[in-house]
């Protein structure tokens, strides 16, 4: 269900507008346990493409998400989340992550997500090769240069692939929001424009939205009833 308090931001995976269907099959199979996972000495996800894919907001709901395959209940996964940046002290953060994954009980997991791995140096590389080898940790990994990632790295995790979605998969997603906003949603060939305009980036798309939302509400073009409260098939920000 999107976040509607933080500009749409999507709370779960069938939020995100997914560019490429082999990717969005593969995270819905590992999702739904019917792909285990970890699994076999694979214990790493990386999410690759440009920005605004909708690649870090995944990265962020996939531990939850795996940690509560089955459960009727959802409850927040252990992960700590780094923003990994040309300042980032490689040496201290697997040195975290060591100590870290020494804590986990018997049976459960601690998931790491690294929001732009590829900025961490080839020596920190090294050393997540080896800390990625123990049982109780699972890595969600993004990164803008998949070609920057260690082959070791890479052959310890499903690769996604996620590129920009095209109008036609954000037609549902953009017209929810409208919906949502209270205003009469205008022809698909006009919201392909907008979306088209804000260059398929997925936060651009939500902020070119909700925009329209307001230029149309000034034109008093509002809906005559209440809004549908039932959100599309899949949804991204």
């Amino acid at each position: 269900m999107l976040d509607k308090n933080n500009e749409y931001a999507p709370t779960t995976v069938q939020d995100i507008v997914f560019g490429d269907e082999k990717a969005q099959r593969l995270i819905a199979d590992i999702v739904s346990g019917v792909m285990p996972f970890p699994f076999a000495g694979l214990n790493g996800i990386i999410l690759f493409g440009p920005n605004g894919t909708g690649k870090s907001a995944l990265a962020r709901i996939l531990p939850t998400a795996i940690d509560n395959i089955g459960a009727q209940h959802l409850q927040e996964a252990d992960y700590n989340f780094y923003k990994i940046t040309a300042a980032t002290d490689g040496k201290e953060l697997i040195e975290k992550v060591v100590y870290q994954s020494q804590l986990v009980p018997m049976g459960r997991f601690r998931y790491f997500v690294f929001d732009e791995v590829d900025l961490l140096g080839p020596r920190i590389i090294e050393s997540l090769k080896s800390v990625m080898n123990y049982k109780t940790t699972v890595f969600i990994m993004t990164t803008n240069n998949i070609s920057k990632i260690d082959t070791a790295i890479k052959s310890r995790s499903h690769l996604v692939h996620m590129p920009f979605a095209d109008a036609e998969r954000w037609l549902p997603t953009v017209k929810w929001v409208l919906l949502d906003q209270g205003v009469t949603v205008p022809s698909d060939a006009n919201l392909s424009k907008v979306i088209a305009a804000s260059r398929f980036d997925a936060r651009k798309i939500i902020g070119s939205t909700l925009r329209l939302a307001n230029q149309l509400r000034a034109l008093g073009k509002v809906q005559q009833s209440a809004s549908n409260s039932n959100e599309p098939a899949s949804i991204a920000a």
